[in-house]
């Protein structure tokens, strides 16, 4: 039986990035909403089944997403066990990949129904709870929520009920992962780390080179949503690739300092045994900047452009 991965976690922690990358080793969201904002360009990857249940429910008992003053073990619940079992069993028995994400920030309060409900149809599920460092995460919220008037504390004191009430009413019923979102953007190669969440909940990830690709090319896009001050971009061409990786680095160090972020991507070129070595290579810390592998560079060279300060293109 193919499982069911749960993410959730604080609103703006990175749960939709999450589910993204996921998708791209073989996740399947099911009933997509398919939805893009500018806040979550790439999309929020959550299930629109799921997403209008966890809203219904809440509503119904007079809450919404940012309400902290609620405990599910307080309200009349038992009565939903039976739908959402309904629901999760049929949103599986659909799922096109080799295992269904279903990514909802509110699951975080909700955890003991989802538990009752994949109890009630015998399913399999993992949680992946989502965090970011917590001042980054209010700023956030209070951005995308401003014309509502959500101030830092309000949104400080939402995060702090997400994670409260999730460790509040966690069992170790289901497998269960603590998910930090700098790990898909500031991690040298994001596949190590995709392997051990792999090896910890056992989801069946594709990692064949297609899907690979699809991950680095995803979080690529992702981490150059919004633009920061002062950073850099160095692109560095594969050719030769193998035979000079210690010149490409050191070319790129002198540029490397306090004042630039440099984010430095290697373009794909060539046959599956160039890939493989470029993918071998990247496993090799480097000193500063993100490393991405892109399946090629010249489809982003606008995006780059209108993201970054500066934009360096070394052929090596």
């Amino acid at each position: 039986m193919k499982k069911i991965c749960f993410i959730a976690g604080h609103h703006r922690s990175g749960t939709s990035a999450l589910s993204g990358a996921l998708s791209a080793l073989g996740g399947d969201v099911g009933t997509s909403t398919g939805q893009t904002s500018k806040w979550n360009k790439k999309g929020y990857w959550e299930n629109k089944k799921i997403n209008e249940f966890n809203t219904k429910f809440l509503r119904s008992r007079g809450h919404e997403w940012y309400s902290t003053d609620y405990s599910i073990t307080n309200m009349p619940w038992v009565s939903s066990i039976k739908p959402l079992g309904e629901l999760l069993e049929s949103e599986l028995s659909s799922c096109k990949g080799n295992f269904l994400i279903l990514k909802s920030p509110m699951i975080s309060t909700l955890y003991p129904l989802y538990k009752e409900a994949l109890r009630l149809k015998s399913l399999d599920g993992v949680f992946i709870f989502s965090y970011r460092e917590k001042e980054k995460n209010i700023k956030s919220i209070v951005k995308r929520n401003k014309p509502a008037g959500i101030t830092d504390k309000a949104a400080g004191k939402v995060i702090d009920f997400y994670r409260d009430s999730f460790e509040y009413n966690f069992d170790n019923s289901h497998r269960t992962i603590y998910h930090n979102m700098d790990n898909l953007f500031v991690e040298d190669n994001p596949l190590v780390y995709f392997k051990q969440v792999e090896k910890l909940l056992s989801l069946g990830m594709d990692f064949s080179a297609e899907s690979i690709v699809k991950l680095n090319g995803f979080l690529s896009e992702s981490m150059i949503i919004e633009k920061s001050s002062k950073r850099k971009c160095v692109v560095l061409s594969y050719e030769r690739f193998a035979e000079n990786y210690e010149a490409c680095i050191d070319k790129c160090y002198p540029e490397w300092n306090m004042e630039y972020a440099i984010d430095v991507i290697f373009p794909i070129a060539g046959s599956q045994e160039e890939y493989e070595n470029a993918m071998r290579l990247n496993l090799v810390p480097i000193k500063s900047g993100v490393v991405r592998v892109l399946n090629q560079v010249d489809s982003l060279s606008e995006k780059l452009a209108a993201v970054y300060d500066e934009v360096m293109v070394e052929k090596i």
